[in-house]
């Protein structure tokens, strides 16, 4: 049986949301601060995202255009978007735990790649966390191996992390198992 689930904008009202999907889903290394979540909605509201079934928000997406070979600072209040972006930045694609592994998060990626790509975007970067590279390979993202000095820094605040890359551009009728 397939979940049914939407995907909404978040709003600023959905801070309590974001702490309680993020609580259930990560260890207290990858904890963002509510004010980074209220940050990136008044940033970019377009790739902030709830998502949510008929017992309530049991995920979100974060996404946002930036550089190719940089990547976000973890927990920062010092955000902004870059001046000439060149990737769609995958941030957070973050499910409760007792949704995960039903399918749902390969078709919240599709929804991630598709917004990117309306955007004009064709190349795509993420931070894979807690061993979940084989998933995003499955979305054809590739481990960035080796990483560039400045990069390898930044991937140190991540933990146990890894740099990838999508390079083929999305295609809306399926390449997304």
């Amino acid at each position: 049986m397939r979940q049914r689930f939407h995907i909404r904008s978040a709003t600023p009202r959905d801070v309590n949301h974001f702490l309680t999907v993020e609580n259930d889903a990560y260890p207290p290394l990858y904890l963002e601060e509510p004010e980074v979540f209220l940050t990136k909605v008044r940033v970019f509201p377009a790739g902030c995202k709830m998502i949510e079934d008929d017992q309530g928000v049991f995920g979100y997406l974060i996404c946002h255009p930036w550089l190719e070979n940089d990547i976000p600072p973890l927990n920062s209040l010092n955000f902004s978007l870059p001046q000439c972006p060149n990737v769609f930045f995958l941030h957070s694609l973050t499910l409760r735990r007792n949704h995960q592994k039903r399918g749902i998060g390969s078709l919240v990626c599709r929804f991630a790649l598709s917004l990117g790509s309306e955007l004009g975007y064709a190349r795509f970067t993420l931070v894979s966390v807690q061993d979940s590279h084989d998933f995003w390979k499955r979305q054809g993202f590739s481990v960035v191996e080796p990483l560039p000095h400045n990069l390898r820094k930044k991937l140190l605040s991540y933990g146990n992390a890894r740099f990838m890359i999508r390079t083929e551009p999305f295609k809306v009728n399926g390449d997304i198992r």
